[in-house]
């Protein structure tokens, strides 16, 4: 098994193994999201413990978890008293461990029991004389501030010869490692998995496919039980464009006990504006769960809290009113954010707003709808698409006729006949300098 940027963990756990082959313990915890790669870190740490006893188990997902689950295939001589006695429980596998150099793992012990809990200290506390590397997984994201393995984390970061190592994602490097020989990019894959270990294999085994069945799968896992208000929560986090933002919060009813249950999913993270998804596939999961035509009213609940809020975000709030299949506001916001985007001189931005705001103006009054390609035609001459400038503003002819507004019709001419010029065609620019003298009101009224 290959591991990637994963060194610095080998060698510690090498270096435990090795210690418990000369008869002192050492114990590391290894902590990571799901999919981190800490099962595959400690197997290959385990098939190079040449020469030592090998003992590992895990902590079982139950509602109540069994007592002393993960010892009970692992440690020898306990019996069915020591079950409920943690102290007997103690003896016995310090007895057991005393003996034989041994790497004990405990995985998953986000899941474990209180009375494991407490044998794992009463051994961590006594390593030292003991021939045992004692190495313990679980994912920190499942670890509330009153689980009841926050005792043995505590003696892990106060005592001597015990480390705690926090497995990071993967680097683009890591990610191009991982997919070497294969047609993805590892540029694209990095911020689509988050360098999750687990994602970037599976996506590599089916690289056609934006979100693989097996991804989906463990992210979705994490949401069963949940409430349906608290998905819909999901949802909405789901639905916008970069994060949910901590001031629209309280506008959309998300409370603090809401924010602990989510928490607890490990789905989502915080970043310095609001909640952001650890990973875009984890986004894509949630995402595919809303229901057909659910889409529609998530992004209007979201529009709906977002124009409470002052100072508005055009940008964001025209991605809501389209994704709304709501022409009106979306139109507004377009023109509002186009200007936005004109002031900062991003006008191929401007160009793509105002695109939004004329393909959701039709059906309005010809005057408006030409207005809109006017500045679409201007802007695209600012971006020096000169064709499209021409097509936009050619369209506007007709409005301005069925408006009944000369003046409109005498500057589009103009603005032909100057794109025209630009484009190095005189003829057709002598054409609308003619035909804006034509249009113009003052020459009508002089006829």
């Amino acid at each position: 098994m290959e591991l990637y940027e994963r060194d610095r963990e080998l060698a510690a756990l090498a270096g435990a193994t090795a210690g418990a082959a000369r008869g002192t313990g050492a114990g590391v915890a290894l902590v990571g999201e799901a999919g981190a790669g800490k099962s595959a870190l400690v197997e290959v740490a385990c098939a190079r413990a040449a020469g030592l006893r090998v003992l590992r188990g895990g902590c079982d997902p139950l509602v109540t978890p069994r007592p002393l689950g993960p010892f009970r295939d692992l440690i020898e001589g306990l019996r069915p008293a020591d079950l409920t006695d943690p102290a007997a429980a103690c003896e016995v596998a310090y007895e057991a461990l005393r003996t034989e150099p041994t790497v004990l793992v405990v995985e998953d012990a986000h899941w474990i029991d209180g009375a494991s809990v407490e044998v794992l200290r009463f051994l961590v506390r006594r390593l030292e004389v003991l021939p045992c590397a004692l190495v313990v997984t679980y994912r920190d994201d499942e670890i509330g501030a009153q689980h009841q393995l926050r005792p043995l984390l505590g003696d892990f970061a106060k005592l001597g010869g015990v480390t705690t190592l926090r497995l990071d994602p993967l680097t683009v490097d890591g990610v191009a490692m991982l997919l070497r020989g294969g047609p993805l990019d590892a540029a694209q894959v990095h911020p689509l998995t988050g360098g999750n270990p687990f994602f970037v294999a599976e996506v590599a085994k089916e690289p056609g496919r934006p979100l693989p069945a097996t991804v989906r799968d463990a992210v979705l896992a994490r949401t069963a039980g949940i409430a349906a208000e608290d998905l819909e929560v999901l949802q909405l986090a789901a639905t916008a464009p970069d994060r949910l933002a901590d001031r629209v919060l309280p506008t959309l009813g998300v409370d603090l006990p809401t924010l602990r249950r989510l928490h607890d999913t490990g789905l989502l993270l915080r970043d310095r504006q609001g909640l952001v998804f650890r990973h875009e596939l984890a986004r894509l999961a949630v995402e595919s769960t809303i229901p057909a035509g659910g889409a529609a009213r998530l992004h209007a609940r979201l529009l709906a809290a977002l124009e409470r809020l002052e100072p508005r975000d055009p940008a964001v709030l025209t991605h809501h009113a389209v994704s709304a299949a709501d022409p009106a506001r979306a139109a507004r916001y377009a023109q509002d954010a186009a200007e936005e985007a004109a002031r900062a001189g991003d006008h191929t931005d401007a160009v793509a707003f105002l695109e939004i705001a004329a393909a959701s103006l039709h059906g309005a009054p010809p005057g408006e709808r030409a207005r809109v390609l006017t500045r679409l035609g201007y802007e695209q001459y600012m971006t020096s698409s000169l064709e499209e400038a021409i097509g936009s503003v050619t369209a506007t002819f007709p409005l301005w006729h069925a408006a009944g507004d000369r003046a409109g019709l005498a500057s589009a001419h103009e603005s032909c006949a100057l794109f025209e010029y630009y484009s190095a065609r005189r003829q057709q620019a002598e054409y609308h300098a003619e035909r804006a003298a034509a249009a113009a009101p003052s020459h009508a009224g002089g006829a």
